[in-house]
């Protein structure tokens, strides 16, 4: 599967896109039916406390495979 991570972020009273940032996965492995998760790091970078994150996910042109996000888990450290 490949794919891009295009987000947006930002704290309250910023414009929405006073960050944004993006990434790319190509050749991801997965498994028909089943649910991967995927590390979107690198498409937050500068990312600060109380900010708030929006991001949209595109499976490539020419990927065979479907992407449908079913939820996110953000881990701030």
């Amino acid at each position: 599967m490949d794919w891009t991570v295009v987000t947006d972020f930002a704290a309250v009273g910023e414009v929405y896109t006073t960050h944004s940032d993006s990434d790319t996965a190509v050749g991801l492995a997965i498994t028909l039916n089943r649910i991967v998760a995927v590390d979107i790091s690198a498409a937050l970078t500068g990312l600060a406390a109380n900010d708030y994150v929006g991001a949209k996910f595109t499976a490539d042109a020419y990927s065979a495979a479907l992407l449908y996000v079913i939820g996110l888990v953000f881990k701030y450290s």
